[in-house]
């Protein structure tokens, strides 16, 4: 089971969440992690950021803030969006999703200035493969 979940038929789903919650309730860390990664997505709403919030607290990783940060952009949470996106750059400086989430979340704040710009150059400069972003920047500029 991984975050692929998301991606089930609507029974597969539920069983797969039934599971992980399971797993969340176990005494071994790494499951207990799996479980709460799962739980968070299969879901995208507002009651999967305290699994998230737990799961950065037991295993903190660059990848587990931003996927935090996103799960709060779908909450419109932006200041949280910013938190969670600025651990995941102090944990990893070369995770370029977190750039790119600082960016969004910034903009969204309609902080169109030099914070945007700034982050979007970060992104840019960490990852200058990603064609479709790249687009995307240059264009909303």
């Amino acid at each position: 089971l991984d975050e692929k979940a998301v991606l089930m038929l609507d029974q597969t789903a539920l069983l797969v969440r039934a599971i992980a919650s399971d797993m969340t309730s176990s005494k071994d860390r790494s499951t207990r992690c799996q479980g709460l990664w799962i739980l968070a997505a299969c879901r995208s709403n507002p009651m999967d950021v305290p699994a998230l919030r737990q799961l950065t607290r037991e295993e903190p990783s660059a990848r587990a803030y931003a996927f935090q940060a996103d799960m709060m952009g779908f909450c419109k949470q932006w200041n949280g969006v910013i938190d969670s996106a600025k651990k995941a750059v102090e944990l990893d400086a070369g995770y370029h999703a977190a750039y790119y989430i600082l960016a969004v979340a910034n903009n969204n704040r309609e902080k169109c200035g030099d914070e945007v710009l700034k982050y979007c150059e970060m992104y840019l400069e960490k990852a200058p493969s990603d064609a479709r972003k790249r687009v995307f920047f240059k264009t909303s500029l």
